[in-house]
């Protein structure tokens, strides 16, 4: 897979770009014990598939419970968050269309992904 990069603004959180083009975007996120993303929003909708561990998806003012299976969407432009909960660490694939997901936060956090 691509390279493993820190998740600007969280605490505990790796993303490694699987593919990133000019119309989709796929990674994996893994979150570590205690570790969290706080709320934030994209420019483009995003699918969520956990693939192991437990965690909390945070979407608007609703908390849902994650775990392995378990799927979500969150539309573009509603802010979302994660929290890792369980013993092990929560991993998830990500998936947008656009590949804008890293071009945004490469201007608001003024960042280079590669």
């Amino acid at each position: 897979m691509g390279k493993q990069l820190a998740v600007p603004g969280a605490t505990n959180a790796t993303a490694e770009i699987a593919v990133q083009g000019s119309d989709l975007q796929v990674e994996v996120v893994e979150i570590a014990k205690g570790g969290s993303i706080p709320p934030h929003t994209h420019d483009v909708s995003v699918a969520f598939i956990v693939i192991s561990g437990r965690g909390q998806l945070t979407v608007g003012k609703k908390v849902r419970d994650m775990a392995a299976g378990d799927y979500a969407h969150v539309a573009a432009g509603v802010k979302h968050g994660w929290t890792q909960s369980g013993v092990k660490p929560l991993r998830f694939v990500s998936v947008s269309s656009g590949g804008g997901i890293y071009k945004q936060e490469e201007k608001s956090f003024g960042l280079a992904y590669k």
